[in-house]
């Protein structure tokens, strides 16, 4: 009675789907819920659930009632280095709002920053934080060589790690100079070039038209 097994199954689980199993038919968040009656500590488990619980709503494991920040919480209270977690929590927030992790507060920034620290290849949480950092704001992430990162690192670190990022190609052209270039994966490109790629990656990113 593993419950990474249940966890296993449930992955393999469409939202609005079920699976039968013996006499009963479980949904994904069933089967998450029930790796946590026999792993209580299964970070991944709780990470799901609170990937696939709809915001707003509440859900009960182990006789505990859970919002889904809450179901990220927990989940880095079993496994502090979980960047996706940490990347999940801060795209909950709002700006000027904190939430509190293992008895330290955090804002929305300082969420991206700690998934950055975790992983440094987390694409999304690299673009997220180039969002939010101020033009004239470094921000110090632990895990990478570079030390410092501005806006223009964020985003040139997470086309680093993935090329066909169309936003973040979008917002190195936003903040490059006209007369600038931008050296991204081996090659310069101009403000224009920047735009373009964007577009050649996602023609529907209707911003930079």
């Amino acid at each position: 009675r593993n419950g990474a097994g249940w966890y296993a199954l449930g992955r393999t689980v469409h939202k609005d789907e079920s699976v039968p199993l013996g006499n009963q038919s479980y949904t994904d968040v069933q089967l998450f819920t029930e790796a946590l009656k026999h792993s209580p500590r299964h970070a991944p488990s709780w990470h799901r659930l609170g990937c696939t619980v709809s915001r707003g709503k509440n859900i009960t494991v182990n006789g505990n009632v859970y919002t889904q920040q809450q179901l990220f919480i927990e989940a880095l209270k079993c496994d502090p280095r979980s960047a996706k977690s940490w990347y999940e929590l801060g795209a909950m927030l709002s700006c000027g709002e904190s939430v509190t992790v293992n008895g330290s507060v955090y804002t929305q920034q300082q969420l991206y920053a700690k998934a950055v620290n975790c992983d440094a290849s987390n694409v999304e949480a690299l673009y997220s934080l180039g969002v939010i950092v101020s033009p004239d704001e470094c921000i110090a992430v632990d895990e990478l060589d570079s030390g410092s990162m501005s806006k223009h690192d964020l985003f040139v670190q997470a086309l680093r790690h993935d090329a066909k990022h169309a936003h973040s190609w979008h917002q190195l052209g936003m903040i490059t100079s006209r007369r600038r270039s931008v050296f991204v994966n081996g090659r310069d490109f101009s403000k224009k070039e920047l735009f373009v790629e964007a577009l050649t990656q996602n023609p529907r990113l209707s911003a930079v038209w």
